[in-house]
C-alpha cells in the first residue's frame, strides 16, 4: 500500500497477492482517491481489479481507513462488482515496537461476500479469515523486510467449494516480503 498527495487529498495504491508452491493464487490491485474527514481518518473510493483467481473481476470500491484508539490501523472497504455483486473486507493491524527498528505486527483480515460466485469458488457470507503476525526490521523507515506466520482459512461456503474441488481450504502459512515506500 502506498499513497501520493498531501494531508487532505491522496491517491492510494493497494496491492495484494498470494503464491502457493510458486503458483500465483490470488492477485489484486486497488487505485483509490482518499479524502481526510478527520485527523486520523480518510474516506476512500475507486477501483479494484482482481487478476486472480480467474476469471478476473473489476469492482467499484468505497470505504474508510485510519487509526482507531490504541493505535489500531483499520481498513473497512465495500466492493460492488458486475451484476451488483457485493463484497466487503475488514483489516486490522497494530505495530508493536520491540526496538526502534524491530516491529511486531499482529493482523486480522475478514472477507465477506453478498452472493455465491461459483466461477471463483466463493460462497455467500463470511468467505475468508486471516490471523497472524509479521516481524519486520526497518533498515530505514522506508525499507523493511518482513517475515511471519499467518493462519488463512476459506470459511463456510467458500471452504466447502474448495474441498469439493480438492483444494486445501487453508491453514498455517509462512509469509515474507519487503515493505517499502518513497
Amino acid at each position: 500500500m502506498g499513497w501520493v498527495g498531501g494531508d487532505r487529498n491522496r491517491l492510494w495504491i493497494r496491492t495484494e497477492g498470494d503464491a502457493v508452491d510458486g503458483i500465483l493464487d490470488t492477485a489484486e490491485a486497488q487505485v483509490l482517491f482518499g479524502r481526510s474527514f478527520s485527523r486520523w481518518w480518510d474516506v476512500v473510493a475507486g477501483v479494484r481489479f482482481d487478476a486472480r483467481p480467474a476469471p478476473s473481476h473489476t469492482w467499484f470500491a468505497v470505504g474508510i481507513q485510519g487509526m482507531a484508539p490504541q493505535f489500531l490501523d483499520v481498513q473497512a472497504t465495500a466492493f460492488i462488482g458486475q451484476s451488483g455483486h457485493v463484497a466487503a473486507r475488514l483489516e486490522v493491524e497494530h505495530d508493536l515496537l520491540i526496538t526502534q527498528r524491530l516491529v511486531l505486527q499482529p493482523l486480522v483480515e475478514l472477507s465477506l461476500s453478498g452472493t455465491d460466485d461459483p466461477d471463483r469458488g466463493i460462497g455467500t457470507g463470511l468467505s475468508t479469515g486471516e490471523v497472524g503476525f509479521r516481524i519486520r526490521y526497518e533498515i530505514k523507515r522506508e525499507l523493511a523486510p518482513y517475515a511471519g506466520v499467518v493462519w488463512h482459512k476459506k470459511l463456510f461456503g467458500t471452504g466447502d467449494a474448495a474441498r469439493e474441488q480438492g483444494d486445501d481450504p487453508g491453514g498455517w502459512h509462512l509469509v515474507s516480503g519487503l515493505r517499502f515506500w518513497f
